[in-house]
């Protein structure tokens, strides 16, 4: 028997998401479908949610797992009353919500209504005992109010996911990928008609071992943490700055080079999970979603405030739910190319010195000597192509 023949041997009789490997989402689905319980999701060495298996001899190789993983199609599950895209740009009609949310705030107003109707919302909330972002079932306003804004961090679902269920009536918000993956366990489950899922436009998530190198610096100052905010309002814009709360309810806003340390590396697509390179299918009106939030850029550079989110409604149920929030919301109707004008529409690209970056994070080398590194790496590595490149233009 051939070196390959007994790793594929090997790999059959391990569980089936085991073959799965880099291309995972960590949408959690897997575990939450699992027959035997035998699923947990947990960070792997390079800081992102992926399945483990707790006691693969007893497996009994259902492969339900597989069945619902989004890993293992090219395309986002389709929902069964989808219509053509419907593009609007939308805000709250309370200023109090616009200031405190992203997006106008379109997130936030419909979760209100919906629990308004007697339905439960699931979305991910900042845990600071744990330093993570979760998934978890929210109903009343005052725990609606901790899922506002946006979060730069992969979520870690079960806890929410894991109390869904087929009598009750939610709204799902999520990454693309973990939307897909709920839909086909929904979906498995007969349970896809008292759902309405929510998704938004997605650059990737950074890995979890940049935030925890981050969140070192504010730890050392100050030892109990309430909340984090990665968006502050400055004249009505959003601005990439990350505000911690402590216990006391004192605010503490990181410095824009301190900002840096974070936002500079996940802008630069340093630190993604590699799906989000290779694999990921969600782009422009790709969603297995009822309806798509982002931030709207406006096309008149004279009317660009801020405060407004763009909506994309993918399905008649999506629809509906619009329509229901048509009290809390002003909505201009918007063509699909004004929508996706200032959205990503293709991959990350994966940088040449990814590989070494996360090695640095998997070590114990602070961030600002990172800092450091990516800087000289870059004046290295681009610099001269970019100055070749211009000359050649010029000749």
């Amino acid at each position: 028997m051939t070196s390959s023949q007994s790793e594929r041997q090997q790999t059959e009789e391990r569980c089936a998401i085991a073959a799965i490997g880099r291309k995972c989402f960590g949408c959690g689905v897997c575990a939450c479908i699992c027959p035997r319980a035998l699923l947990s999701i947990r960070l792997n060495k390079d800081g992102f949610f992926m399945p483990r298996a707790t006691n693969e001899p007893q497996c009994i190789h259902c492969n339900l797992c597989l069945s619902v993983c989004p890993c293992t199609d090219d395309h986002p599950e389709t929902p069964e009353d989808r219509i053509p895209p419907e593009a609007w740009s939308a805000e709250s009609r309370r200023e109090s919500v616009r200031d405190a949310s992203a997006a106008g705030g379109i997130a936030r107003e419909l979760a209100e209504e919906w629990t308004a109707r007697g339905g439960k919302v699931c979305e991910a909330v900042f845990n600071p005992r744990e330093n993570v972002l979760e998934h978890l079932v929210l109903q009343t306003p005052e725990e609606l109010l901790r899922g506002c804004g946006a979060k730069y961090l992969q979520s870690y679902t079960l806890p929410g996911f894991s109390h869904l269920n087929g009598h009750e009536p939610f709204l799902v918000i999520g990454t693309p990928c973990q939307i897909d993956g709920l839909r086909r366990y929904l979906r498995k489950r007969h349970w896809e008609n008292h759902f309405v899922l929510v998704d938004f436009f997605c650059r990737g998530v950074p890995s979890m071992r940049l935030w925890l190198k981050f969140s070192r610096f504010y730890r050392k100052k100050r030892q109990s943490l309430q909340d984090v905010a990665w968006q502050e309002k400055t004249d009505g814009k959003n601005e990439d700055r990350i505000v911690f709360t402590g216990t006391d309810g004192r605010k503490t806003a990181a410095g824009t080079r301190r900002n840096e340390l974070f936002f500079g590396f996940y802008r630069d697509d340093l630190c993604l999970a590699p799906a989000c390179y290779d694999l990921c299918k969600y782009k422009a009106a790709a969603s297995a979603a009822d309806l798509r939030l982002g931030e709207f850029r406006s096309p008149d550079p004279q009317n660009r405030t801020g405060t407004s989110g763009s909506v994309l409604v993918l399905t008649e149920r999506g629809k509906l739910a619009l329509e229901n929030t048509a009290g809390r919301l002003k909505r201009k109707r918007r063509t699909l190319d004004e929508l996706l004008a200032g959205q990503m529409t293709g991959n990350a690209v994966r940088p040449r010195d990814n590989a070494v970056f996360r090695l640095f994070l998997r070590s114990a080398m602070p961030l600002n000597l990172m800092l450091k590194w990516k800087q000289w790496t870059r004046l290295l590595l681009y610099f001269p192509q970019e100055l070749l490149r211009r000359c050649r233009r010029r000749n």
